[in-house]
């Protein structure tokens, strides 16, 4: 395998299933493993492997220990297919993005966590700094212009004004994750009325 170039063991890896790619394959050697970690295979793979879906997590508003488990709905020959969610969920969904799920954990100081079912990896986001309030909504999107994963988490401050705060997702090295707050006040009149600001 060390006489292929680089650019074919890629497309040979391509073709493995990422419990495979993340349980053995990174691990064969160091070389497997720089491919492997790239952005570019990661997306290539996910492309490739990803099943084009929503995880549905119904809440009720009594008691939220009797809510039913969140299932997984996808569009397979224009049909819609409804399937179980196996993976273990430790409060709710707020919403996922490209198969990583943004948690919401009520057992640990609400906690916000970005899950991905297929490699069993949580990446626990770091407390809202003592400014930034928990409350109000959050969501996961995917920045294609960085190539980066960033929570996005609205609130209303002490003052009662609108705020938002995002937090760039870094899995490889959660020191260097932090919230920061984004202004909102230069927002289109457009995204204030959405917004209801």
């Amino acid at each position: 395998m060390d006489s292929l170039p680089d650019e074919l063991l890629f497309h040979i890896l391509l073709h493995l299933p990422i419990e495979d790619i993340s349980n053995a394959a990174a691990m064969v050697c160091q070389r497997w493993h720089r491919i492997i970690r790239t952005r570019d295979f990661v997306h290539a793979h996910r492309a490739r492997h990803s099943v084009p879906g929503l995880v549905i997590h119904v809440l009720t508003t009594n008691r939220i220990k009797c809510r039913p488990p969140p299932v997984f709905v996808s569009m397979r020959n224009g049909r819609f297919d409804v399937s179980n969610f196996v993976h273990r969920i430790r409060g709710f969904v707020w919403c996922s993005c490209n198969g990583l799920i943004l948690e919401y954990d009520l057992s640990s100081k609400r906690t916000l966590l970005i899950t991905n079912p297929s490699t069993n990896q949580r990446f626990v986001a770091p407390p809202f700094p003592p400014r930034i309030s928990n409350h109000n909504m959050s969501g996961i999107a995917y920045s294609p212009a960085s190539m980066e994963y960033k929570v996005v988490h609205t609130y209303y401050d002490e003052k009662d004004v609108f705020q938002c705060a995002v937090l760039t997702v870094d899995v490889d090295d959660d020191k260097k994750s932090s919230w920061r707050r984004v202004c909102t006040r230069h927002l289109s009149p457009r995204s204030k009325t959405h917004l209801r600001l």
